[in-house]
């Protein structure tokens, strides 16, 4: 796991701290900063940029691509 942390944002549906990476890996952690997962399917290129909306998380990474991630029952 990589701690060359780019980026951050805080969730609005459940209280989680979403870290973004150089390494392109997404980690959520509690609100007390603890590790809670890795995402699995997490683009593996770099992320500069997250933001909270109403049904999960927007990335925006290397090249101007965009990825929306929805939240599910089983991640809150």
């Amino acid at each position: 796991m990589s701690t060359d942390y780019m980026c951050h944002c805080w969730t609005t549906d459940v209280v989680q701290l979403v870290i973004g990476t150089s390494q392109g890996e997404i980690i959520v952690c509690n609100m007390n900063g603890e590790f809670v997962i890795n995402v699995p399917d997490a683009p593996r290129s770099p992320i500069n940029c997250i933001s909270s909306w109403g049904r999960g998380i927007i990335l925006a990474g290397e090249g101007g691509k965009i990825y929306p991630y929805e939240t599910t029952q089983n991640e809150s």
